[in-house]
């Protein structure tokens, strides 16, 4: 809910909490369960931070402060926005991997476990609770294609470019 700018559906509260590693411990001895969708319906309209809008959709009464995002999430973030709320695993894992040094196990695992992104497609994540354009969208989709290219220059796993690699740049989005 810190980031979502739209109502988000009951529906995608649950699955944002499915995946959630801090959430739902993912080991035998602390199995948590989901309540039914009536159940979790009832419980968020208790919630005094939340709003009800519709019959299952729900907003942040005031602004999540985004300290409560980690600094990859955080930054994860930014790029996404920047590029108009959509963004390839390739943008994202370059900026981390210069300004956190995070390599692309890391990127993913936090794109696929945090409860706040969202993957569209292959390879092209935005932010759970914000609308994207086609415009966005589509710019999205051939930056994966120009990284996928053969002259795209490639960065290997761990995020660091390869010295005898003239001008490279990017990570192909292989994840």
């Amino acid at each position: 809910m810190a980031v979502a700018r739209e109502p988000v559906r009951v529906d995608e509260i649950a699955a944002a909490l499915i995946t959630d590693d801090h959430w739902m411990p993912r080991d035998k001895e602390h199995e948590c369960s989901l309540p039914a969708m009536n159940v979790l319906h009832e419980l968020l309209r208790s919630w005094g931070w939340l709003e009800q809008r519709h019959y299952n959709r729900f907003v942040a009464r005031e602004a999540v402060p985004l300290d409560v995002l980690s600094e990859s999430e955080r930054l994860a973030l930014q790029v996404i926005q920047a590029n108009g709320g959509i963004a390839t695993a390739g943008q994202i894992n370059d900026t981390l991997a210069a300004k956190l040094h995070v390599g692309v196990e890391g990127v993913s695992g936090m794109l696929n476990s945090s409860p706040i992104f969202l993957r569209f497609e292959q390879a092209l994540y935005g932010v759970v609770g914000q609308r994207v354009s086609e415009t966005a969208l589509a710019v999205a989709r051939q930056e994966r294609r120009w990284r996928r290219s053969p002259q795209a220059p490639t960065v290997p796993a761990g995020g660091q470019p390869d010295p005898d690699v003239e001008g490279a740049i990017g990570e192909k989005d292989d994840f």
